[in-house]
């Protein structure tokens, strides 16, 4: 075989490696996130918002779990050795009024259950649940607001593949009037200005079709950023196929009954109310039982065993703490009625959400079609303007100023057409319905593993 023969085979099985690894790897990340939906999916499964919000998640549910453990009995195993010198009644009359010193050997057993501590367990273990309803809602939250925001990274794709496509579109209409204007120079029905002037509006041409790649270019980092894919070859709006409210009221209403941060609000309400209880908890004695028995050798000089075991209802009240009691009631009085105040901030901004994406929504529906009339009317007076142009009744100006005028508007209909699709996402992420109507399943909380579970 010869040297080329064998460089051209390598060279085969080096591209044959590469398109067999990117259609093992590459290919089938981007197959998952081709719709819409699947960008959604790939999006919270993977985006590091997400999983730190699930870390956040399982740090709320162990508080959960250490409140509930307080019910349970608590047992405590001691042991020791060593030498131990003593002086007392025993060493004295053994010793001859000396000291004696023993190796000691004890352990201990003790076990104490809870039986009553002003309800202070019970408001503990309702506070951390309630925490832990809340930091459900708080996850389906921060999963909404990244897909709202692959939703528009989604979009801002297919707008600059559209205005790239209307970019090359008006590039070659100048191209070609470039060469009629030529061949009209060449031919002497037409002067040489004409061709410094269609020169100059080629190169804004050119220069408008870079802008858009870039703008291409930027959008496709953004939905990486989000998705941690590249995006496919995206050239259509997304379909939108899901119920909207009827009127503005009905998507408040919806919106102040359903939002994950209204819901996850209201608990964290109900998370301070109950810890106001635990605190009033410390106003009440403790009662629990303790049980213990110990094993102990050479005890306080005394040589030989020394064992005991015992069971007896005890009873703690701490009468003076020096007003740590009443301070801290005061503080969980106050986080209280703070919650109170952030749930009626948050119900204010979900209002004010669903409004504005209600409105922008019905504003961009309408300009959407004031558009469509545009592009319409523009395309046919460029048509008419270019066939004016061939039988001397419009000048060249006119011609490439239609051009433009053409491509402003394809460029603001592809807009508002943008707008109008993201406002509809939108009208949902402020209803907090977005992964519900996308169907798209929210990102599931850790577990704990089998057997670590209490309750």
């Amino acid at each position: 075989m010869t040297n080329k023969s064998k460089n051209a085979s390598l060279r085969f099985k080096k591209a044959f490696t590469v398109f067999s690894l990117t259609g093992l790897f590459g290919l089938s990340n981007l197959s998952l996130a081709n719709s819409l939906e699947e960008s959604i999916r790939v999006a919270i499964k993977n985006h590091p918002e997400v999983q730190a919000q699930i870390k956040e998640h399982a740090t709320v549910r162990d508080e959960e779990q250490k409140a509930y453990s307080r019910y349970l009995p608590q047992i405590l195993l001691s042991a020791g050795i060593g030498p131990e010198n003593s002086e007392n009644n025993t060493t004295r009359t053994v010793a001859g009024g000396g000291s004696e010193t023993l190796k000691r050997r004890e352990a201990q057993v003790l076990v104490t259950q809870n039986l009553f501590d002003g309800f202070k367990m019970q408001s503990e273990r309702a506070r951390e649940q309630s925490r832990l309803d809340a930091a459900d809602y708080q996850l389906i939250e921060v999963a909404e607001d990244v897909a709202i925001r692959v939703v528009n990274a989604y979009i801002a794709v297919v707008e600059s593949n559209q205005v790239v496509k209307n970019s090359k579109e008006n590039l070659l209409s100048h191209q070609r009037i470039y060469d009629q204007i030529q061949m009209r120079v060449k031919s002497g029905a037409d002067n040489k200005a004409n061709i410094s002037q269609i020169r100059a509006r080629l190169a804004l041409a050119r220069s408008n079709l870079e802008t858009a790649l870039n703008n291409l270019y930027d959008a496709e980092s953004q939905y990486y950023e989000l998705v941690g894919v590249n995006p496919p070859e995206l050239t259509n709006m997304p379909y939108f196929d899901y119920d909207l409210p009827q009127n503005k009221g009905e998507a408040i209403d919806l919106a102040l009954a359903n939002h994950p941060s209204v819901l996850s609000g209201r608990h964290q309400v109900k998370a301070q109310e109950m810890n106001v209880e635990a605190v009033e908890g410390d106003y009440y004695p403790n009662f629990f039982i303790e049980s213990g028995a110990s094993w102990n050798n050479n005890l306080d000089g005394s040589a030989g065993r020394n064992d005991d075991a015992y069971i007896m209802l005890k009873m703690e009240y701490n009468l003076f703490q020096g007003g740590f009691t009443d301070a801290s009631q005061r503080q969980a009085m106050s986080q209280y009625e703070k919650s109170q105040y952030e749930l009626d901030a948050q119900l204010r901004e979900v209002r004010k959400n669903s409004e504005v994406a209600w409105n922008a929504y019905k504003s961009s529906d309408n300009r959407v079609a004031y558009l469509k009339d545009y592009v319409e009317s523009t395309q046919e007076t460029q048509k008419a303007y270019e066939q004016q142009f061939r039988i001397g009744q419009r000048s060249l100006l006119d011609v490439l100023d239609s051009e433009n005028e053409l491509l402003r508007a394809k460029n603001q209909y592809v807009q508002a057409q943008s707008e109008l699709t993201l406002s509809k996402y939108q009208v949902l992420r402020a209803l907090g319905r977005l992964l519900n109507s996308l169907e798209v399943k929210a990102p599931e909380a850790e577990q704990l593993p089998p057997g670590k579970k209490f309750s």
